[in-house]
């Protein structure tokens, strides 16, 4: 069989999946045009297919002012871009493969699916993984469907690999306390390969979960009560999982939470000075720098074996535990992408440092950034009630401080991003970094004006 001629309309990600399958399959697939504005992308397949200089185009107007050149069309612009190149490539002819979605608006939909009625030529949508058998299940049951984050986490492997090891060791505790475990920690569903994950491609590996029905989640304006339900969810967590075979866990992100290593990444944005900020931020480079004596407290702790390495989560926000829809009491925690060896206090900390800021991390009015010591309270309470059988007088007695520390290390990442260039953080606005980090330090000596009275506050739940 005569291979088919196609033409490559957007280059992207998916552009480039596609047309590097058919270059696998010469006997069937020649692409033999391509339209695309950014130059290393068109570069990447005029080489890659062997394409002529006169068949590469910036513009894909002056590809399709060619007339029909092959038999059918790619096109993988981005979503909104799809309209006018599909409308124009089915006058010309073509047939055409079409990333998903068609089209933003449903109009343009129908439009496309007229127009190509009526020149009697077809159209080809990307739902691939629709006809998967895991696909095909979920629209029947309750689940929930999630893709891994695979630029955060290289290794799916060792991801599940972590959940499944935690939540099986989980529902072995939960059955012991006659619990139900299909409410009380989360279910993989596996594939019928028996994987814990399916993998597309190496940019799109799934995985799925057993809906947790009858629950809520908070996502902001939590109450004393809210907290102090949270301190119980996250410190059961820690209690469950205390006998965990910790060898078992794989460190999915490295160093996630050595803030000694995340000072020294922050000395060297500000001795690299790769985009030319460090003269705006004296200031909060000094407040850094000035309070790193601390930041190896609980590393140095770990290290002399002074604390127990434990399960951790390490994304504490109270919008990762399922709280019941009628009482509100702790069900399930969730997201558990961050499961790694480490120190209780790091949960411990990372929950207060988001919970009983008075304001949002990225508020810039910084007269609204304080600590709220009845929030500590709360959630302190729940999670105390929850450990006191298994937590170590050291670990007591840096629950306080953990505070501060998960604080000024989040402060820090935020300020090293700011140097660098803003490369791992979403912004949204111009000096987002630089706002986040602000509103972290604020809160990092409010806590240290209050870290008598937190600790406190520890020693009476305690006794």
């Amino acid at each position: 069989m005569k291979a088919l001629k196609a033409i490559l309309i957007g280059a992207g990600n998916r552009g480039i999946t596609y047309t590097d399958q058919m270059a696998h399959m010469p006997e069937k697939y020649e692409v033999i045009a391509v339209a695309e504005p950014v130059e290393s992308r068109r570069e990447y397949i005029k080489n890659k297919h062997s394409i002529s200089d006169e068949m590469c185009f910036s513009d894909w107007k002056d590809l399709l002012a060619l007339g029909k050149i092959a038999d059918f069309a790619i096109i993988a612009t981005m979503d909104r871009m799809h309209f006018e190149p599909c409308m124009n490539a089915i006058a010309a002819g073509y047939d055409i493969l079409l990333e998903k979605p068609v089209c933003p608006s449903p109009q343009e939909c129908m439009k496309i699916a007229d127009a190509a009625e009526k020149k009697g030529v077809k159209i080809v949508v990307c739902h691939v993984l629709r006809y998967t058998p895991l696909f095909m299940t979920i629209k029947d049951l309750k689940y929930i469907l999630q893709r891994i984050n695979t630029s955060i986490f290289k290794n799916p492997d060792k991801l599940m690999q972590n959940i499944e090891n935690v939540t099986a060791f989980l529902k072995k505790q939960i059955v012991a306390e006659h619990g139900n475990p299909d409410l009380e920690t989360l279910t993989i569903i596996k594939t019928v390969d028996g994987n814990n994950y399916y993998e597309a491609d190496k940019n799109n590996v799934f995985r799925l979960y057993k809906f947790i029905s009858g629950t809520k989640t908070i996502e902001d304006g939590a109450t004393e009560n809210d907290m102090y339900n949270a301190g119980k969810g996250f410190g059961k967590f820690t209690k469950m999982l205390d006998r965990f075979p910790i060898e078992k866990l794989n460190e999915t992100i490295k160093d996630f939470h050595n803030t000694p290593k995340r000072v020294l990444a922050l000395k060297k944005a500000i001795e690299t000075d790769t985009v030319g900020r460090k003269k705006y931020v004296k200031k909060e480079i000094d407040f850094a720098l000035s309070n790193a004596h601390f930041a190896d407290k609980v590393t140095d702790a770990l290290k002399a074996s002074k604390i127990p390495l434990r399960v951790t989560h390490n994304d504490t926000k109270i919008n990762n535990i399922l709280f019941d829809e009628k009482s509100s009491e702790p069900t399930c925690v969730i997201d558990l992408d961050t499961v790694m060896p480490g120190s209780m206090l790091y949960d411990f900390g990372d929950a207060l440092r988001i919970g009983a800021s008075t304001a949002a991390e990225d508020e810039t009015d910084l007269k609204k950034v304080h600590f709220d010591e009845n929030i500590f309270k709360a959630f302190a309470k729940g999670y105390i009630n929850q450990v006191k059988d298994v937590i170590t007088e050291t670990e007591a007695s840096l629950l306080a401080f953990s505070a501060k520390l998960m604080t000024y290390e989040c402060g820090i990442r935020f300020l090293t991003d700011y140097l660098n260039g803003d490369k791992y953080f979403k912004i949204h606005k111009e000096n987002h970094n630089l706002d986040r980090a602000r509103n972290q330090f604020r809160l990092v000596e409010e806590i240290s004006k209050k870290e008598d009275m937190l600790n406190d506050i520890i020693k009476d739940l305690i006794e």
